[in-house]
């Protein structure tokens, strides 16, 4: 029989539920396979890229200035910082090949279109494809054709020194920007909003998109017009190198893989058919077993399952609103429309066409979903006690800190509405700990 914790008459599992459960959370020979000797000096010209700083208008940038090898391949600091601050936190890359959907509001459905983004946000490293492609010709032409093929003759003349295309506007449907109006908990922000409608005499929510985080931000128009003024040919050109510029980085991207952790190592033993007892080691004992069990008993697996202790999908985990927020984060409601309405960089455009998983679900999304108002993806939780802090904001400092937000859990959430299936854990301080001495052994 399952034991009872009589503090709450919580339901533990048993040993031989929490045996039948450890499958599920291990890695496959599979899911690592063997690299060519292509695919690895691919690898290194995408490491390359991603800590070279001259890939940022000022040249001080890099993908490593927020990846940070150290600190698990994120940067350790609430909100991610570039050329300026942005909105997130700064997701880690730690076994990121076994993801789909990447942001915290999955607008990008590739680990290549997720390498793009950056380079041309002007917080971030405030570049241009054209910047990268002139870059590219002068500094690594050779390594580029070793991997790619021939370098564009079209991309051989004279380029003007920065040029992209006009980013597409946030367009949000009466029903989603009416829904985040009624739902968003902010009295004066939504002044704000009804405000700058009446004063630009549009409705109120057409007005929505501007003061949402995932408003599209603004390109230099000089930029724009000298886009404009390219040939065609160079154009297509200049997308063909710049989609490869991707497929490097997220090459390397691949390569940064942590896989065996002390909890892999107990699995593995009760995989061979030892008892939880022969299986206990020093650095996953008695007290993470105990959390392991929480972890089950509580449900936490809904979300956080499979081997990358994450379901890969997006929920609204009732976080309130803080002081000083200035504009909305309606999370994966904007991520879907961003996804779906991505010309050129996503997996049905011309430059990185693939097969993946979230490729396949990309045209069936609802983009009307009110579920996915304030929700983002739910996070790895492997290498999780290397990467505070916590949360699509980085508003936990600790674990201690998030594990208390799900033992409370406030009544609203500041932009949505909290998962119904989502409840208070209501656990014991000894049960606190054990659950974070298990998240620990990740």
């Amino acid at each position: 029989m399952p034991e009872l914790d009589h503090s709450d008459f919580f339901i533990l599992p048993s040993e031989g539920e929490v045996i039948q459960r450890l499958p599920t959370f291990l890695f496959s020979e599979e899911q690592h396979p063997r690299r060519s000797q292509a695919e690895t000096a691919r690898e290194r010209l995408g490491q390359r890229w991603f800590f070279d700083p001259r890939f940022s208008q000022n040249g001080k940038i890099s993908c490593a200035t927020c990846h940070q090898p150290d600190k698990s391949f994120s940067d350790g600091i609430p909100i991610g910082q570039g050329l300026g601050q942005g909105a997130r936190r700064t997701p880690s890359l730690m076994n990121v090949r076994f993801a789909h959907w990447f942001f915290w509001d999955g607008r990008a459905d590739s680990l290549e279109a997720q390498a793009l983004g950056p380079i041309e946000h002007p917080l971030e490293h405030g570049s241009n494809r054209i910047q990268v492609v002139r870059l590219m010709r002068e500094f690594y032409r050779s390594a580029y054709e070793a991997s790619f093929g021939p370098w564009p003759s079209s991309l051989m003349g004279e380029l003007p020194p920065d040029a992209m295309p006009q980013r597409s506007a946030l367009s949000l449907s009466p029903k989603i920007a009416t829904y985040a109006l009624a739902s968003f908990q902010s009295a004066t922000q939504l002044h704000e909003i009804l405000r700058e409608a009446e004063r630009r005499r549009v409705s109120v929510w057409q007005q929505v998109p501007a003061h949402t985080v995932a408003a599209a931000p603004a390109v230099p128009e000089a930029w724009v017009q000298a886009w404009e003024a390219l040939p065609q040919k160079t154009q297509h050109a200049a997308n063909e190198v710049f989609a490869n510029f991707g497929r490097g980085i997220a090459a390397y991207e691949r390569t940064l893989v942590a896989i065996h952790s002390p909890f892999d190592e107990f699995a593995e033993k009760v995989g061979q058919g030892k008892s939880v007892a022969e299986s206990l080691t020093a650095t996953f004992g008695t007290q993470e077993y105990e959390g392991l069990r929480l972890f089950l008993g509580a449900q936490c697996h809904n979300c956080h399952n499979g081997p990358l202790f994450s379901d890969q999908q997006f929920h609204n985990i009732g976080l309130p609103l803080r002081g000083g927020e200035k504009s909305m984060d309606i999370g994966r409601a904007a991520g879907i429309i961003l996804a779906q309405s991505e010309a050129h960089f996503s997996c049905k455009g011309p430059y990185l066409k693939q097969e993946s998983e979230s490729c396949k679900e990309l045209p069936y999304l609802d983009s009307e979903n009110l579920e996915m108002m304030g929700a983002f993806k739910t996070p790895s939780l492997r290498n999780v006690a290397h990467r505070a802090p916590y949360g699509h904001d980085g508003r936990f400092a600790t674990l201690q800190d998030m594990l208390a937000h799900y033992n409370e859990l406030p009544t609203e959430a500041g932009i949505g509405h909290r998962e119904e299936t989502l409840q208070p854990l209501r656990f014991s301080v000894i049960q606190l700990i054990q659950l974070e001495a298990f998240l620990r052994a990740l």
